[in-house]
C-alpha cells in the first residue's frame, strides 16, 4: 500500500476498503485507561468496580484476539 501511494504521489489515490486502514479504538488495539481500571463496563454500562489487574489482562486478551 505505502508503495502505491509513494509512486503516485502527485495524483489523488482513493482506498475503499470494508475496514478502517487505522484507527484509534480498542478494535485496532488501542485501548484508553477506562478499559484496564474498569473491564466490567464492557459488559454492563454502569458497573465501575475498579479492577486494575483483571482489566489489563482483558485488554491483553482482547489484543491477542481472545
Amino acid at each position: 500500500m505505502d508503495s502505491i501511494i509513494s509512486e503516485n504521489k502527485d495524483k489523488k489515490v482513493i482506498v475503499a476498503a470494508h475496514h478502517l486502514l487505522e484507527s484509534e479504538s480498542s478494535h485496532s488495539g488501542k485501548f484508553p485507561l477506562r478499559p484496564h481500571l474498569f473491564p466490567l463496563v464492557d459488559f454492563k454500562k454502569k458497573l465501575y468496580i475498579l479492577l486494575p489487574i483483571l482489566g489489563t489482562a482483558y485488554v491483553l486478551m482482547r489484543k491477542l484476539g481472545f
